[in-house]
């Protein structure tokens, strides 16, 4: 588990990922809102090779634990790639993340 928006982080986790080029893959991971955290400060943007693919937004108000959902995007390989999660605040606190696959 990761924490998107750590203090240190620059605001974003990146990956490389080996594909094969032309290749349909799902990506895949678990999200949950910090508990205790507004909306706001748990909403990041899912990035491949610097394209949007979507954003993510949860409430962690009223949570007094993590709440795990799977999200997935269908992807398109092109040999050496990359998964961006970019948080969409400066604040030092958000969203984690875990078990990020590309199937």
């Amino acid at each position: 588990m990761i924490a998107i928006d750590g203090a240190g982080r620059g605001y974003s986790v990146e990956q490389s990922v080996a594909t094969v080029n032309g290749r349909s893959y799902t990506l895949s991971f678990q999200q949950s809102p910090a508990p205790g955290v507004a909306t706001n400060s748990n909403k990041f943007t899912v990035q491949w090779n610097g394209a949007n693919l979507g954003t993510v937004a949860r409430n962690g108000k009223g949570l007094a634990t993590t709440s795990w959902q799977r999200s997935t995007f269908t992807v398109i390989g092109t040999g050496n790639d990359r998964i961006t999660f970019r948080e969409n605040d400066a604040d030092d606190v958000g969203a984690f993340i875990d078990d990020v696959q590309v199937l």
